[in-house]
């Protein structure tokens, strides 16, 4: 798996992450692995009470 972070906006106790991620499959037998790459988009809310950002939803697009 490889991925990278990009654009990172927060406005208040919301955040947005962008991420593109690359996902390896290898299934037995299989001659080499079946790979996905996709664009994710993460919406994070900033909860107080656990003193973390927690995902609260997120969307994928293919590459």
């Amino acid at each position: 798996m490889r991925w990278a972070i990009g654009p990172i906006t927060i406005v208040g106790t919301t955040a947005t992450v962008a991420t593109q991620e690359t996902w390896s499959n290898q299934e037995a037998g299989a001659v080499a692995p079946a790979q996905a790459t996709v664009r994710v988009t993460y919406t994070l809310r900033w909860d107080a009470s656990a003193g973390r950002w927690l995902i609260v939803a997120s969307e994928q697009m293919g590459v």
